[in-house]
């Protein structure tokens, strides 16, 4: 159904955009292709120009005058996502690894499709110290079937109590070499987004970003402790240390980012963390 809705609303904007263009006062194509583009350029630099409302993209106002907001809305960034679809999966950058595929059917898949969280949960140190990715078997978007159902998963890095401290480094080597990685053209911002919890009810025992400061998990970046984490709304937290928003880098450029929950029985989803 969702397919099917979207491909009709574009299906629609089609035939809509057709249907102007034969309507048009220019019959030339290549200068009506030029004029398109000329005022599709002129829009983009507008945009980019603009004044931002930066305060809106946190809950409240401005946490902080140092902080640098525009860097949000134009500055570079490098994200890392457990979810699919995204290419970075099928490539193979979020896992660091070499097996690459795209979307397939449930047990042809041939990018790596991470741990089920079953086993993740079961085991005291899965990876010894990393951060393992995750999926949830049983679903009815993961059911046997001999066609692809929905390749939307919401995969997730996962921490429970009794992995004890473990960590992720980013951006990894196959991150930085796909995106040409250059440690100076980042600020060293660094935003977590958290698994969601479906229709706002949490799994018994999910600690949630909310609860941070109440000490039931922790986070620290190179070492150093995430003393706060700073709501910019739809799941995405900002991380503060002592000295601040910003976080130095180790020489090669890569951020440890280290995740230790200690609510008994307890565990963390981690959708995605972003490097600004």
């Amino acid at each position: 159904m969702d397919g099917h809705a979207l491909g009709l609303w574009l299906i629609d904007r089609l035939i809509e955009s057709l249907t102007d263009l034969t309507q048009h006062n220019i019959a030339n194509p290549i200068k009506l292709w030029a004029e398109l583009q000329q005022q599709e350029n002129s829009a983009t630099d507008q945009i980019r120009k603009a004044n931002l409302p930066v305060a809106t993209i946190f809950s409240e106002s401005a946490p902080d005058p140092s902080l640098d907001l525009d860097v949000f809305w134009r500055g570079p960034s490098m994200c890392r996502t457990g979810r699919l679809p995204a290419q970075s999966r099928f490539l193979g950058y979020t896992t660091n690894t070499d097996k690459v595929g795209n979307i397939a059917m449930l047990g042809k898949e041939e990018y790596d499709i991470g741990m089920s969280v079953l086993d993740a949960t079961s085991t005291k140190n899965p990876q010894n110290g990393t951060m393992v990715l995750v999926y949830e078997p049983g679903t009815k978007d993961r059911s046997p079937c001999n066609a692809i159902i929905k390749p939307d998963y919401k995969d997730f890095f996962f921490a429970h109590q009794i992995h004890g401290k473990v960590s992720l480094s980013f951006p990894n080597e196959r991150e930085r070499k796909a995106y040409e990685f250059d440690q100076s053209h980042y600020k060293g911002l660094i935003v977590v987004v958290f698994g969601l919890c479906d229709w706002d009810k949490c799994e018994k025992g999910q600690v949630r970003p909310e609860t941070y400061s109440e000490g039931k998990f922790e986070i620290t970046v190179n070492g150093n402790r995430v003393v706060e984490l700073v709501s910019m709304r739809f799941e995405a937290w900002l991380l503060k240390g002592e000295n601040g928003f910003y976080w130095t880098a180790k020489s090669d450029g890569t951020y440890d980012l280290a995740f230790l929950v200690k609510e008994t029985n307890g565990f963390l989803k981690l959708s995605s963390v972003i490097l600004y």
